[in-house]
């Protein structure tokens, strides 16, 4: 089934310039897992080594934040929208 992944302009340079792209899964582990088969620097920015949520992304599925980052097993349906967003720090 067919997921939309939405990620900030500036990780598009991981995409060949495309924010948006769809991926099949059926859980937002399985949508990870896609990502890093079809986008491995992308998913470099987004996951660390251990394939856990680096602590700097939010992962949101309909505009709801994901809580379980460590199992990621949230059933995704046809149709949902996964949006990455990265923490925004200065000063």
């Amino acid at each position: 089934m067919s997921i939309l992944i939405q990620i900030p302009r500036i990780l598009g340079k991981y995409t060949n310039g495309q924010e948006q792209f769809s991926v099949e899964a059926r859980s937002l582990r399985a949508a990870l897992n896609e990502i890093k088969h079809r986008h491995p620097a992308l998913y470099s920015c987004i996951c660390d080594e251990t394939d856990t949520v680096r602590t700097h992304v939010n992962l949101f599925v309909n505009n709801e934040i994901v809580v379980d980052r460590k199992t990621l097993a949230l059933a995704l349906k046809p149709n949902d929208v996964v949006s990455v967003f990265q923490a925004v720090s200065g000063g």
